[in-house]
Formats: structure tokens, sequence, C-alpha cells
């Protein structure tokens, strides 16, 4: 297998290219004036989307060197999407502007580690900005408005999604599914959500939205390792006859086993996903104890000397519903015995109100939570399979924006709070001309999200945004109604969590790729000289 090596500015122009490509293609889905994506999708209907992570997603290009650009800005979204569920578009805007930013200035020979030290100075200063302007009111009105804005201004979206909200709280899970009756509606059940790895993607049944949404399931509770193929069959096997899916929760699991499995998934033997265990030490010992309550499952425990050889069908739990991604799992069970969870956060509340230790307390805060959450599943109809997948994405995206407005506050939307937070930067300065370079790359790109709102509208950004200037922080542009306005009182608002998270993403992916110096592509089946790299 061969190697191109490709050096400083002839490794950086494809890169720059990749991330153009498919910068250009996600950034039309921004702002309430924003437009629908199509995606070819073989031997299926397009998708029609305006779910930026999805767009990122679909982008794969021909050229080897291209696409490593592409797959570095698609981790921006990816990333956004993983730690706040929303904000990904924004994201993406960002850091195409600062790796255009940075890479004017690397052409005239700027050392690309300080300007990525001036880039990290200046993010630091504007999230601490975000964090100080930020609403702490998250009222039922305001997370409506939070929740309508990212539905693309769908007020029934918005008003499902809160009232969802509203009866989980901010501990619980909402979920989307596909509805059998071409209705939208919701369920409630009990419930629990944890952080968790999939041992593998090749278990989801949704590769490009990375998600498996599955129906009565059983899981397996094994506190421990699984390194013999032997330990694994009788579950398997169990769970075959029984023709459900099984959640297979356990500590590690060797890579030849995991194989093994993931060929016979492949080949429709099993049904089957494998998370690692949560959380660590006692702590993971609780979780598993939570969830045996839940599901009604057994924890078989090596450090017991009990293994799965020994495992019997009466030691699986049940699930009504689950939702796996790539580092989560929600489980839910309409069936769990009420009365033991009824009494058990009952001991858990008596045991709060003795306990001093503030570590031993947010435990059990934890735990209290994880009962009193539920799960929620949106179950989304529609005429169409396309019709029904652009509003599982909308509903998605608001969903998420509801649920990080609650933790972390609101700031303007419209792109106004990255805009009126350059002001920050104005009084950020250093010695070093070269860092003073990153921070007013920050600054400049700070502004390319209402200008790509604004481009989405058909509108010229330049009169805007200098009227902008002479008004208060709140102040922004208001794309449907036409005018300038108080974004906070008409609320057009974004969750501060998504937004900070968006601009993170974006330095820390804008950061690495103007220091990159050198890049490898493999060149098997493709021709180094069908594209120009020059630039020209």
């Amino acid at each position: 297998m061969s190697k191109q090596i490709l050096l400083e500015q002839e490794a950086r122009l494809p890169l720059k290219k990749g991330v153009d490509f498919l910068a250009n293609a996600v950034k039309v889905t921004l702002g309430g004036a924003g437009k629908i994506v199509a995606i070819d999708v073989p031997y299926s209907t397009p998708i029609l989307t305006k779910d930026g992570v999805t767009v990122a997603r679909s982008v794969e290009l021909e050229d080897p060197r291209e696409n490593m650009g592409a797959s570095l800005l698609k981790s921006v979204a990816v990333n956004t999407n993983s730690k706040v569920g929303d904000g990904t578009t924004t994201a993406t805007v960002l850091a195409q502007e600062l790796i255009k930013q940075g890479f004017k200035n690397l052409s005239t020979g700027t050392n690309p580690i300080l300007i990525k030290r001036g880039m990290d100075k200046a993010l630091k200063a504007v999230s601490e900005y975000l964090d100080n302007s930020a609403y702490k009111s998250t009222s039922k009105s305001k997370l409506l408005n939070v929740a309508t804005i990212s539905a693309n201004n769908d007020d029934e979206v918005g008003q499902l999604v809160v009232d969802t909200f509203w009866k989980v709280k901010k501990d619980g899970v909402i979920n989307i599914q596909e509805s059998s009756n071409g209705s939208t509606y919701t369920d409630f059940s009990t419930g629990m959500k944890f952080k968790s790895e999939l041992a593998s993607k090749y278990f989801l049944k949704d590769k490009i939205l990375e998600v498996s949404n599955i129906k009565n399931a059983v899981i397996c509770l094994f506190l421990g390792n699984i390194i013999d193929k032997k330990q694994l069959l009788p579950v398997l096997n169990m769970a075959t006859e029984r023709k459900k899916h099984l959640v297979l929760v356990c500590n590690e699991i060797e890579p030849h086993i995991l194989q093994s499995v993931i060929n016979s998934y492949a080949q429709a033997k099993v049904d089957v996903s494998i998370m690692e265990s949560p959380l660590f030490g006692e702590y993971r010992v609780q979780a598993l104890e939570d969830i045996s309550l839940l599901t009604g499952a057994r924890v078989i425990n090596q450090e017991k000397g009990e293994d799965l050889i020994e495992f019997t069908p009466n030691d699986f739990g049940e699930l009504t519903a689950v939702n796996i991604t790539p580092d989560s799992m929600a489980l839910s069970n309409k069936n769990s015995n009420k009365s033991e969870i009824s009494r058990f956060v009952k001991f858990l509340d008596s045991k709060l109100k003795e306990e001093k230790d503030e570590l031993n307390r947010s435990d059990i805060k934890e735990r209290i939570a994880r009962f009193k959450g539920g799960i929620a599943t949106i179950y989304v109809g529609g005429n169409s399979k396309v019709e029904i997948k652009e509003l599982q994405d909308r509903i998605e995206d608001s969903k998420n924006a509801v649920f990080a407005a609650s933790k972390g506050g609101l700031v303007p939307g419209g792109g106004v709070a990255l805009l009126k937070s350059r002001k920050v930067l104005d009084n950020l300065k250093t010695n070093s001309q070269e860092i003073q370079i990153g921070i007013d790359i920050v600054k400049k790109s700070l502004s390319a999200p209402i200008k790509q709102i604004l481009h989405n509208a058909g509108l010229e950004s330049g009169e805007i945004i200098g009227e902008l200037s002479r008004h208060g922080k709140n102040f922004g542009y208001d794309v449907i109604e036409g005018k300038i306005t108080d974004m906070i009182k008409a609320g057009i608002v974004d969750p501060k969590e998504v937004t900070q998270a968006a601009l993170t993403s974006a330095v820390s992916v804008a950061g690495s790729l103007l220091t990159t110096d050198c890049v490898l592509v493999d060149t098997t089946n493709f021709d180094t000289k069908e594209i120009n790299i020059s630039g020209k």
C-alpha cells in the first residue's frame, strides 16, 4: 500500500478544498431562512433535511486528500452534536472561517503554533463572556421559543417537544422513533440513561444517524470481563431463542471475541448490542444495581465468583424500549416494579438527608434522578419516508436545544451572541504579534454565522451588521419579520451551551488543521495527477 507524502502548502491546500466542499453543503441550512439539502441514498428515497450533522455525515469526496479535510471538518459537527446535540451548522461555519483566515496568515510566514495559542486565548475570553451574559431563566415559555426556533420555526413541533420535556424534566430522556400508524404522538415510561461506550459501531441499526432504536429487548448485566467465547454463547443462544434483541452490558470483551460476534451479527445469526459498563468502581456497581431494579435483570458479579457460563433465562431483564448511540444507552421498561422503585427512592431520599459528605450527596442525588427522570418516546408519523425523516431531524434538534437551554441558560440567537462577544477581544492584548493575529482571527470569524444567516435570507450583511453595532447586546436581525429587534424579547434565543460548544469545536479543529504540515495519503486505486493541488 503506497502513500503519497505532501508537505507544507502542498499538504494544506487539498485539506482546505475539502473543508470548503463540506462547509458549503452544510451552511445553506443555517438560520430561520435556511434551505433544505437533498441527500442521495443508494436504493432508497433521498433524504431531505436541514440538519447540519446529517448533511456533514453524508459527505464523502473522491480525492482522498480533500476527503481528509472534509473529515476533519465533519468532526466539528459530530463533536458538537455529541456534546450538546445542536449547533452543528454554526460550528461548521465558524470552523470554515477560522481556517480561511488562518491560512491567509500562514501564507505570510506567521508561526501557526502562536496563531493557535492566540485563538485559544480568544476562545477562553468569549466563553467567559457567554457565561456572564447568559439568561438563566428557563421558564416553559422561554424553552418554547428555543424549541420552536430549533424546529425551523414550527410552532407545533416546538409545543410537542416542550410539553414532553416538561414531563420528563432535565434529568429525563426523550427518544425519537418512526411511528407505526402514521400519526405523531408521545409515550411515557420509567427509564434511565447512562454514558456508556458501544463496543463497535457495526451494531448500530442506523449507520447514518449513528443510533439504534429497539423495542422489546432483553438485557444481560455482567460485572466482569469476557475473555472466553464459552462465556458468551449461552447468553447469545438464549436471546436468539427468544427472538429478541440482546443488550449485553459488561466491563470488557476481548477483541477476537468481539470480532466473532460482529461476524455473526453481520450474518444475522445474532441480534445484539454490546455496551461497556457505565462509570467505574463502586459507582459502576451502583449503576448496574439501578439498571437491575429497573429491568429485573440479575447482576452477574465476577468478583463474587459468578460467571456468564452459569447464566439462566431468569437472569435476563426486560426492556420495552432502548436507545443506543456510540457513547450512551437509554433504557426504558413500562413493566418495571414501580412499588419497589418507589421504596428504593424513599430510601435514597432519607439517606440523602443524613449524608454530610458532598461527594456522597452528589452520588445519591444522581441515583435519585435516574429513577425520577423517566423516558419519553416521540413517535413521528407522516405521509412518506422523506417527510418522516425530515420531521424527525427537526424534532431531534428541538429536543437537544431544549435540554441544553435548561442546563446552561439562554443567549440572543441568530448569531448575535457571537457577534456581540467580539467586544471582549478588543481589550485582549498580548506582547506577541503572532499570538495577537490568532486573537484577531477569532474576532473576525465571530461574525461568520450571522453573515451566513443573512445570506441565506437573501440579505446583504454589511449594512445590517453596521446598524446592529449601534444597538444593545441583545439586538439582532429577525430574518422572518425582516427587522432589527431585541432577540431576547422576541424569543429568538439560543442555548448558551450550544453556542459555546460550537465555538470550542470550531477553534479546536481549526487550530489542528493550521498546525498540520504533512499529509500522508493512501494512493491505492487513485491517480494523484487527477486533481491540481497548486491552488489554481
